[in-house]
């Protein structure tokens, strides 16, 4: 298949790319290694740049030839005396002295180290080759430089914004209201000598080593740190762009020849057949001699093909068969089996096996209108035609409103849209109802599930084993979430495609009025349910609030007095929840006279509730008009007139198939009308 076969193609193209960088990036690195640039070092402070402080002076001889390094072979000795430098904080010592704390803990040798020097009027706070210089009020102690110390290094420690921990004097303003502390140095600068009138008339240890003017130099660091910027640009080591550059050269290079080559196969001619070609269709068969009449394979098929007669499943409307084995997978004894019958005629809607109308090219058909049910399955279908159009997508700008235009918000729809907006194309979603109205339409805490479990979900949209309230949240939280735009009560009335341009234009009804809207691509995923049957009835003011066209809640008619118009499975479904709820009255209104059609078991739960009084089924009659709190109902046969009260009405009397949009746009081939 063709969607199959794509998919491949763009793994085996990612991958041939993603090959090419990798082998470039390898080749960045041998070249580097022959250069000898891979041992580059890494950046130093400017006082251990200046007296050319090599790697194998504070590691071991194997450094060079490692990745990560060994550690410091010294601490900083012989250039920094460890008896000067000792710290005069008791706690501090202690840790200095059991070694686990050394002078790189607060001074790093590369990234994060930080100082003031001071020259003159002017302090330069610098950083690993940053630097910013700040005026100097009064005398300056020319030539000194004060290391700074990060509070976020303190804080291994101490509660830094604990305003009980000693560390709290020195924290600033800003970093106590909780701003930016981790990259903000401490105040206190003073922890090998503290600075007092003492200290200023004698000789200090740091004055043995810098001269009294590093004391002042402290004193006036603090002021300089409040009034500037922490410095923390880090210079790239030579050569660390290579790999990168050359991988992505070797990419490019890998994109443009598949490019090419994808250009070239779009150019090649494509033959495609008007509709599609008659296949074997297959049916269930079941064994009456093993059968054991559970209805599994009732419950499994979506289409009500099957029923359960004295006690065996026999195949009741083969017509309506869709060829998905889920009634045989669900078979507890092999009873019943998928055989191929006779050919089956060619479809009104023959689509390409990419999903795209075999009739209109660019329109693309998905979900139920394929014939294929179930939710997992609608979704892969949005997720694959909107990959192929991807694929094919054409070259050049045209004038239109969106890439995409996707009729239809259900599961096929939106997994359409999620696709196209992960391939960056602009899509508009047009919605007749809600989002995921179909879904809404189930009973209250329905359990939604697509057996067989064991098959994964392809598409983005998400599904579980779960209730119909928390698959509708989940879809609403993805649709805000990732952006898609849904437009909600547009109802698309028609759509053309200009033959020279290819592009389309859709034209729908909303809540403001007319709309058109034009786009590359059309998906439609419009369902097979179209557009809910009305009834021609006569409302009274204010009451077509009761009057209802699917069943969302049942337990919100409690208590009520129910109409239910419909002899279908949708209609006896609702009526028996209903019939559940506490206090409620249902009647069943039908104009059949008798239970012509539905699911064996719907049938039997309606005949069951009918004889224990839980609902009332009048056929045979139909309902001509609705009021506030009553509704009148007509007998056909002898056009007598009956009102009943009455809180609520639901028509379920099916949908209308778009059958009349398709027509307008062209993907259906002419209905044949065979004589005699």
């Amino acid at each position: 298949m063709k969607g199959i076969t794509s998919d491949s193609h763009r793994v085996a193209r990612t991958a041939f790319v993603a090959l090419s960088a990798t082998g470039g990036a390898l080749a960045g690195i041998v070249w580097l290694a022959a250069r000898g640039d891979l041992d580059v070092p890494r950046v130093l402070a400017p006082p251990h740049a200046r007296a050319k402080v090599a790697c194998t002076s504070c590691h071991t001889e194997g450094y060079a030839k490692t990745e990560t390094g060994a550690p410091p072979k010294v601490t900083c000795a012989p250039c920094h005396s460890k008896e000067l430098h000792a710290s005069t904080r008791g706690p501090h010592a202690r840790l200095m002295a059991e070694g686990k704390l050394t002078c790189a803990t607060c001074h790093p040798a590369h990234e994060g180290f930080q100082a003031i020097a001071f020259k003159g009027d002017v302090a330069v706070r610098w950083g690993p080759n940053a630097e910013v210089r700040a005026k100097v009020n009064g005398a300056s102690p020319d030539g000194q430089t004060v290391p700074l110390v990060r509070l976020s290094t303190c804080g291994t420690c101490h509660s830094v914004l604990d305003p009980r921990d000693p560390v709290a004097r020195c924290v600033p303003p800003v970093a106590a209201r909780g701003e930016l502390w981790s990259r903000t140095p401490s105040l206190c600068l003073d922890e090998h000598s503290r600075v007092s009138e003492r200290t200023r008339a004698q000789t200090g240890v740091c004055g043995a080593q810098h001269g009294d003017a590093h004391l002042a130099a402290q004193e006036l660091a603090a002021e300089v740190v409040r009034t500037t910027a922490w410095q923390e640009t880090t210079k790239i080591a030579r050569g660390a762009y290579v790999p990168p550059s050359v991988a992505a050269i070797f990419a490019a290079i890998a994109a443009i020849v598949l490019e090419a080559r994808a250009r070239a196969r779009a150019k090649r001619p494509e033959s495609k057949a008007i509709a599609l070609p008659a296949k074997k269709k297959k049916l269930p068969v079941i064994d009456t001699t093993t059968c054991l009449g559970c209805n599994a394979c009732v419950e499994a098929c979506p289409f009500d093909v099957l029923e359960v007669d004295a006690y065996v499943a026999k195949v009741a409307r083969p017509e309506e068969c869709c060829g998905v084995v889920l009634c045989a997978q669900v078979c507890p004894n092999a009873s019943l089996t998928i055989r191929e019958g006779d050919d089956e005629e060619p479809t009104r809607l023959p689509l390409a096996d990419d999903l795209e109308s075999a009739r209109v090219a660019g329109v693309y058909v998905v979900g139920d209108l394929t014939g294929v049910p179930l939710i997992k399955n609608a979704i892969a279908q949005g997720d694959r035609a909107m990959r192929r159009i991807e694929e094919t997508f054409p070259k050049g700008k045209a004038r239109v409103d969106v890439d995409v235009l996707v009729v239809g918000a259900g599961p096929s729809g939106l997994s359409a849209a999620l696709r196209a907006k992960s391939f960056d194309r602009s899509c508009i979603v047009l919605e007749q109802g809600t989002v995921a109205a179909s879904i809404k339409s189930f009973p209250r805490g329905k359990i939604v599930h697509d057996p067989p479990l064991s098959l994964p979900v392809e598409g983005d949209l998400w599904l579980a084993e779960a209730t119909k309230e928390e698959i509708v949240a989940q879809w609403q939280r993805i649709v805000r979430m990732r952006g898609i735009e849904v437009r909600e009560g547009h109802r698309v009335i028609a759509a053309s495609r200009d033959e020279d341009t290819g592009t389309f234009t859709v034209r729908a009804e909303g809540p403001e009025g007319p709309l058109t809207i034009t786009s590359r691509r059309i998906v439609l995923a419009i369902g097979r349910r179209g557009t809910p049957k009305t009834l021609p009835l006569t409302l009274d003011p204010g009451a077509d609030e009761k009057v209802h066209y699917a069943l969302a809640d049942a337990a919100s008619f409690a208590k009520k007095r129910v109409i239910v118009v419909g002899l279908g499975d949708t209609a006896m479904e609702a009526a028996i929840a209903i019939a559940r709820q506490p206090g409620a009255r249902v009647t069943l209104v039908a104009r059949g006279e008798g239970f012509n059609r539905g699911k064996a078991k719907n049938v039997a739960d309606t005949k069951r509730a009918i004889t224990e009084n839980k609902l009332q089924v009048r056929f045979g009659t139909r309902v001509v008009a609705v009021g506030r709190t009553s509704a009148k109902l007509e007998t056909i046969a002898t056009g007598a007139l009956e009102t009943v009260s009455n809180d609520a009405v639901l028509v379920l009397v099916g949908g209308v198939p778009s059958w009349d949009l398709l027509e307008k746009i062209g993907v259906l081939t002419p209905e044949i009308v065979k004589e005699g």
